[in-house]
């Protein structure tokens, strides 16, 4: 779901749709006025989500200054929320049990892997503790270096 126009968002989208046309997945893009209310954009978020033929739902970052973001994160069912931003979502990846792992996070681990190096051998340096990059990374980090592993 995209909310305004921002020309960053817009081609961020365009590329996200080509890797999942490139992968076989369904792409749809919903575009939303920027004078949308917060309220309103929960509710479109939900009558989006709900259907069972909806496997995951993105809300494209930023949203305009007068949306309350986090309100709005978290109208998107956690099972579905693929960048893992809302609350629930978040609350089950810092603590183990969630079957999503933020994308910044699977990104990391994923180069870790195609590297076969071994976190517990390296000193990783973290900048930045962003909500959407660096503190899911960073949790992930310390997690796989103290050994913890998901659930």
């Amino acid at each position: 779901m995209l909310v305004g126009n921002d020309a960053a968002s817009i081609n961020f989208l365009k590329q996200k749709e080509k890797v999942a046309n490139d992968l076989g997945i369904p792409f749809r893009l919903y575009e939303l006025p920027s004078d949308i209310s917060t309220d309103a954009l929960r509710e479109e978020i939900g009558r989006l989500a709900k259907p069972a033929n909806c496997g995951g739902f993105i809300v494209q970052l930023p949203l305009p200054e007068k949306i309350n973001r986090h309100y709005v994160l978290n109208a998107i069912p956690k099972e579905k929320d693929v960048d893992c931003l809302s609350e629930a979502a978040l609350g089950s990846f810092y603590t183990g049990r969630g079957a999503l792992v933020p994308p910044s996070a699977g990104t990391v681990e994923e180069i870790f892997k195609l590297e076969k190096r071994n976190l517990r051998d390296l000193t990783a340096v973290m900048v930045g503790a962003g909500f959407l990059i660096g503190k899911p990374v960073g949790f992930w980090l310390q997690n796989k270096s103290l050994g913890a592993h998901r659930a």
